[in-house]
């Protein structure tokens, strides 16, 4: 048995050689990893190593000359027990299967979690930059809306205050024209007045003349 190389077997053989059933040996070849490629036949044939443990199963159709009487229902009632054993290690091996299977889709779910949650956490970081950024133009908006509030208040001050020059210019013109006019009135007056003494003189002379005349 030490120097007995591996066999490529199928499942049936090889259940044959376990004292199993071919879905068992299937099952076992998954889970520990045996080598399995196609027949000739279209059948799998499975690498059975050569440390694997074979238990070759009895043939009891008939009683073996010199053993006691019952030894062969005994016997066919130990082959179903191991048969019973084999079944039941089958689906030991087939829960142990399903139990690795659903551990990697359970892993394979927590990576999607982990991922979408990575997604969710890079969304929300996005999300709260976006509202900063959004409440950086707000602030920027705000600012702004202030400066130009300033500036038209500055405008409106300039314009009362171009208004008031204005108005004072007016009234500056207007009492140029009121002192101009009183000055032409002035003006009128005294050559009014000038225009009288001058007459007046015009007169005196003319009557000094005429009595100087009547004299002589």
């Amino acid at each position: 048995m030490a120097d007995r190389m591996p066999d490529w077997l199928t499942y049936a053989q090889a259940g044959e050689r376990f004292s199993v059933s071919a879905e068992a040996v299937r099952l076992r070849a998954r889970r520990l990893g045996w080598r399995t490629q196609p027949g000739n036949d279209g059948r799998t044939l499975v690498l059975v190593p050569d440390d694997a443990e074979v238990q070759p199963r009895p043939r009891p159709s008939e009683q073996p000359t010199g053993q006691p009487p019952g030894h062969a229902a005994v016997h066919e009632t130990m082959q179903r027990e191991r048969e019973r054993a084999g079944r039941a290690e089958a689906t030991a091996d087939l829960e142990r299967i399903r139990a690795d299977q659903a551990d990697k889709r359970a892993e394979t779910e927590r990576d999607r979690a982990d991922r979408a949650e990575t997604r969710a956490e890079a969304a929300e970081a996005d999300r709260r930059a976006a509202e900063g950024r959004a409440d950086a133009a707000d602030a920027d908006r705000r600012a702004e809306r202030d400066r130009a509030e300033a500036a038209e208040g500055r405008a409106h001050r300039a314009e009362d205050r171009a208004d008031a020059l204005r108005t004072r210019l007016d009234a500056a013109e207007q009492a140029q024209r009121e002192a101009q006019g009183a000055r032409d009135a002035a003006e009128a007056q005294v050559a009014a007045i000038a225009q009288a003494e001058a007459e007046h003189a015009a007169r005196s002379r003319w009557r000094r003349l005429r009595d100087a005349l009547r004299r002589r």
